[in-house]
């Protein structure tokens, strides 16, 4: 009886210290940390993606920090609640907390880890319609909300991702196109030469000549969280279920729109494949 007394308050004690350190425990993230470990990672053995991946992850992470940089007891749940406050996905917060822990683990503070994986949501995000898509955009002209306006069509003609718009520049608009980053291939985005003018004249009469189109009143560029509430403030003028307006459901609606067009050429392309085979086969045929 009485070793087991002496297991528990042995026990119970390494608890309550483990505790104590991690109470007084900091680790300061600077961009060269993160730079360190990157190499660490590949001289562990991890590809030169993975550890890009991970440098990507702590980032996001180093832009939600306190002012001082510096992760202590706590600090990654109230990063994690702030990005699930911004609309992460809850498999995408994973992936940065698990950044974040591996970075902790580095530098050998564990105790300061985040503990747990937020569940998936399962839950299946709404159709947007393309007649719905033009209420909103009608919606924002209709109450003088120009930027509103180019929001909406940014992401339903063009499908980039909301972590994206700050891409979209004022020499990138004249030019016509703009670079992306997505699933890790840089991609080539066209703006349509209608909505190319419209963004122009915006800037224009804006006063921007360089830089992001789309800014802040501090002049920065807008974030993830300020755009979706732009956005979802369209849908009680405009009738429509706020669930439906957000830049995830334009961005789907663009990549639906798109496969129904692939998908009905796809008989006309068989039948005119068909016919070449059909000609070759008549020229040389074995019989």
């Amino acid at each position: 009886m009485r070793s087991a007394l002496l297991t528990y308050d042995r026990t119970k004690l390494e608890a309550n210290s483990a505790q104590s350190a991690a109470r007084y425990a900091s680790v300061h993230v600077t961009s060269s940390l993160i730079f360190e470990f990157h190499d660490w990672l590949i001289e562990t053995g991890l590809s030169v993606g993975t550890a890009d991946r991970y440098e990507a992850s702590l980032k996001q992470i180093f832009n939600r920090l306190p002012e001082d940089q510096v992760i202590r007891c706590g600090t990654l749940q109230q990063v994690r609640e702030k990005l699930q406050k911004e609309g992460y996905a809850p498999t995408t917060i994973n992936l940065y907390m698990c950044a974040a822990n591996r970075l902790l683990e580095y530098c050998g503070h564990r105790e300061l880890q985040i503990v747990g994986d937020l569940p998936p949501d399962n839950a299946e995000q709404p159709e947007l319609t393309r007649s719905e898509y033009l209420k909103l955009l009608d919606t924002a002209r209709r109450l003088g909300k120009r930027r509103e306006y180019l929001l909406v069509k940014l992401f339903a003609t063009t499908g980039i991702a909301i972590s994206e718009v700050s891409k979209l520049t004022v020499k990138a608009a004249r030019q016509g196109e703009f670079e992306v980053c997505q699933n890790n291939v840089n991609q080539s985005k066209h703006i349509l030469p209608g909505f190319q003018t419209e963004l122009i004249d915006y800037a224009e009469e804006s006063g921007r000549r360089a830089g992001p189109i789309f800014i802040s009143k501090r002049g920065n560029a807008l974030d993830r969280n300020s755009i979706t509430i732009l956005i979802s403030a369209l849908a009680e003028p405009a009738g429509l279920p706020k669930e439906k307006c957000n830049p995830i459901c334009l961005r789907k609606l663009y990549l639906t729109t798109r496969q129904e067009i692939a998908d009905s050429f796809e008989p006309l392309i068989n039948k005119t494949y068909d016919d070449v085979v059909d000609k070759e086969q008549a020229l040389i045929g074995w019989n």
